[in-house]
């Protein structure tokens, strides 16, 4: 008999490949790297979101905390409302004391002593008022300088409906027409449907000065929601995707731009979500009592 071998898995003789041919072909290469390509692409987008997503669940949970800790304020206040934490005053009400002479004692003043863990010495003893995606403020020392907040900057990515406070916002010569004589509701039993009314809230990195913010709409002082997990960091003041001026007849007055996008907020309620511009900037969100505000949208 003859000894012929067979390939087992063919109806061929088995075959050598020819000598030289062990590399791999130029085409070969090219499908090899471009699919490690598109998979470490897939992979990086995957891990980023998920980082965001991270960072605006924490972000959400640092405000939620921040709203309780000024609704707990109240309750050991007789229901009243701290005080805004304005740049132009320093008021020994404030709901957290921020500026360079004051923010040593942040843990014993205002909401300080409620929140727990606030240390000035430390990065990570401020967590508790920074959203973690907040570009403005970098990630060594306590009180970055931000340019046109005037000196040294408010740290905090955090800030109180200005409504909800003690004592009328200073609004200056660019008070609003037919706003109320006294707008704030200065005690939270002056809040009505307190579900539905934004206590605290993630401002816009290009409004954010102080502690106050005022969320009536397309005003010089408007103060915007931040859109910062939408993928507007703010920090581009001529963004066009995301315009603050109005027109050239009136440019000093804030718009409200992409309406539709969302941010963090919480309300008096103490429950906090993500909610869009149109929402926050709506009288039935920011006003304690929208009645008051028949002239507002």
């Amino acid at each position: 008999m003859s000894n012929t071998s067979v390939n087992p898995f063919g109806r061929f003789p088995n075959r050598r490949r020819p000598a030289g041919a062990g590399a791999f072909t130029l085409l070969e290469v090219l499908i090899v790297v471009g699919v490690i390509a598109l998979l470490a692409t897939i992979l990086l987008t995957a891990i980023s979101k998920a980082r965001e997503s991270s960072r605006r669940v924490s972000c959400l949970n640092n405000v939620q905390n921040v709203a309780r800790a000024i609704i707990s304020y109240t309750a050991d206040n007789e229901n009243a409302f701290p005080a805004s934490a304005s740049i132009t005053t320093a008021n020994d009400a404030d709901w957290v004391w921020w500026q360079t002479n004051r923010i040593d004692q942040i843990g014993a003043h205002g909401i300080g002593k409620l929140l727990g863990n606030l240390d000035s010495r430390s990065q990570t003893g401020l967590a508790a008022l920074r959203c973690p995606a907040d570009a403005r403020l970098a990630s060594g020392g306590y009180l970055d300088a931000v340019a046109g907040s005037g000196p040294p900057g408010y740290p905090f990515s955090y800030v109180i409906n200005g409504l909800m406070c003690a004592g009328a916002p200073d609004f200056g010569a660019n008070r609003p027409a037919n706003l109320p004589s006294n707008p704030s509701a200065r005690s939270m039993t002056a809040v009505k449907d307190a579900a539905n009314k934004i206590l605290v809230f993630e401002e816009d990195a290009r409004t954010i000065d102080d502690g106050n913010g005022i969320l009536i709409p397309n005003n010089e002082f408007t103060n915007l929601i931040s859109l910062r997990h939408e993928g507007f960091d703010g920090l581009d003041k001529t963004d066009a995707k995301d315009p603050v001026k109005a027109t050239a007849a009136s440019p000093t007055q804030l718009i409200v731009s992409n309406p539709g996008k969302s941010g963090n907020v919480a309300f008096c309620d103490g429950h906090a979500e993500a909610v869009s511009r149109t929402l926050a900037h709506s009288k039935d969100h920011w006003a304690p009592d929208a009645a008051l505000f028949d002239k507002f949208p």
